[in-house]
């Protein structure tokens, strides 16, 4: 859908209705739009699809204040059982494939659907049905009676309205919904073309945080060659030497299974593969990168899955020669999949500024297109980070805040929990003085930063309506 510049006037009678609806809603003091499961007893829109109509008719001011709360759902579970209501089961198994079901329901919560074979055709709710439609799958042949009962469970999704404008509001999560790594350890060395078996060696010209390997000569054989794509990845901690320890060899950037390991030693032994340093240069990653992961959100393996619908295995792919599998990759869905489709409807792609680090990615900053998106560090009311202005406050942190001006220091306004437990929580905001540090806020509300490849919570954002950089 394409930005709204002025209200879409359908007709008199129907900008009155929406005029004098807004005025309604003008005193509202929070709105927890309860979409999906239709609990009584909530005040609400009848659907996201209303509130997308709202913001571009040019009133979410009239009917959406900050610190208002709206709520969606997202599928956790999904399963099928059989049985027969008359006698004998003619089918005995079924099985349900979750985002067909949920994209033929529209909704996404926790219910129980009953689907019942009359002898010619399936019902659901008395209507008939193709089984197909709703992604199930059976095995046998119904005979009358038989029941299909689909069960889902699914996570309710409160979101905070953390800014507003006459066409738009921002929404964030109130808490945590995940742990993830920001950006996996990579890989120190790249071969686009391969590289032969044989003796190699490599000289660290930095190394920040083990001063004992600066300026030393690492040396190992290969007995396979390496395939085009291929990479080394170093085994040591970043704070401790690499001398004795091991490099693994991956074929690919997604393999996940290394092809060979290699002792490193000492020494100038064959061929020179290059000087390592935090810049890094063609071919060899920065040392920042290949200990603790990168802090570039643009790669990151992070923004991948905020903005994925797909299944596990399927969410994360490498973003440069470097990169590598994050540890969630393999188990965990994108953060779209099994959401309302009402909702991801209404959410429109918002442009966004990310600063870049100074060592790397050669500072300034970058501007990016995303559905859902970390905010930054300005955007909690931490202030720039390196001058680059990533977005203006969000009022839900600028005027809660218990800090005088923006700033890192601790604000409870910015404490966010899981299951109870404050949270440390990321930002999409690079430490800009490195290559792998991330602001995150702590779980006393202060701003500071950590290494790319730990595990933090995530709290998304997303815009309904009109997509704009804040300033």
């Amino acid at each position: 859908m394409s930005d709204v510049t002025k209200p879409i006037v359908l007709d008199e009678t129907a900008q009155s209705f929406v005029e004098l609806f807004g005025e309604k809603m003008d005193n509202q003091a929070v709105i927890l739009a309860h979409i999906g499961s239709n609990q009584s007893g909530l005040v609400g829109f009848n659907s996201f699809a209303d509130i997308k109509l709202i913001c571009r008719l040019g009133l979410a001011e009239k009917n959406f204040a900050v610190g208002d709360q709206l709520e969606c759902a997202k599928e956790t579970a999904i399963n099928a059982t059989v049985g027969n209501s008359q006698g004998t089961a003619g089918i005995t198994a079924a099985s349900v494939t979750a985002q067909t079901f949920i994209h033929a329901i529209g909704t996404t919560g926790n219910a129980d659907y009953e689907f019942i074979w009359d002898g010619a055709v399936w019902h659901l709710d008395g209507a008939a049905v193709e089984l197909s439609t709703y992604g199930i799958s059976v095995t046998g042949s119904p005979a009358v009676g038989d029941e299909i009962v689909v069960h889902e469970t699914a996570d309710r999704l409160i979101w905070d309205v953390v800014g507003v404008t006459k066409y738009s509001i921002t929404l964030q999560l109130h808490d945590c919904y995940t742990s993830l790594q920001f950006d996996a350890r990579e890989a120190l060395f790249a071969f686009p073309e391969g590289l032969a078996a044989g003796e190699y060696y490599f000289t660290i010209k930095s190394q920040p945080w083990f001063a004992g390997d600066v300026n030393k000569s690492l040396h190992f054989t290969l007995q396979n060659a390496i395939p085009a794509g291929g990479q080394i990845v170093l085994t040591n901690s970043y704070n401790a030497t690499a001398e004795n320890t091991s490099i693994k060899v991956y074929a690919s950037g997604t393999a996940t299974a290394e092809s060979e390991t290699a002792t490193l030693t000492a020494g100038t032994t064959g061929t020179n593969l290059g000087d390592v340093t935090a810049a890094g240069s063609e071919g060899i990653n920065s040392i920042h990168r290949a200990l603790l992961g990168s802090n570039n959100y643009e790669q990151s393996a992070i923004r991948q899955w905020l903005n994925s619908g797909k299944e596990k295995g399927s969410v994360w792919t490498p973003q440069t020669a470097f990169d590598r599998p994050p540890s969630w990759a393999a188990t965990t869905d994108g953060w779209m999949r099994g959401m309302d489709d009402d909702f991801l409807a209404a959410i429109e792609e918002t442009e966004i500024v990310v600063a870049l680090n100074t060592v790397m990615d050669g500072g300034g900053s970058t501007t990016l297109k995303d559905k859902f998106f970390l905010l930054a560090r300005s955007e909690v009311f931490a202030g720039k980070e390196n001058n680059i202005n990533e977005g203006s406050p969000y009022p839900y942190y600028s005027d809660n805040s218990d800090l005088s001006a923006a700033g890192t220091g601790a604000d409870s306004n910015r404490k966010k929990y899981r299951n109870t437990t404050a949270q440390y929580w990321w930002l999409r905001s690079p430490y800009s003085g490195n290559a792998y540090g991330v602001r995150l806020v702590y779980p006393g509300g202060s701003v500071n930063s950590n290494n790319a490849n730990t595990a933090y919570g995530v709290a998304p954002a997303c815009r309904i309506g009109k997509s704009e950089i804040a300033s």
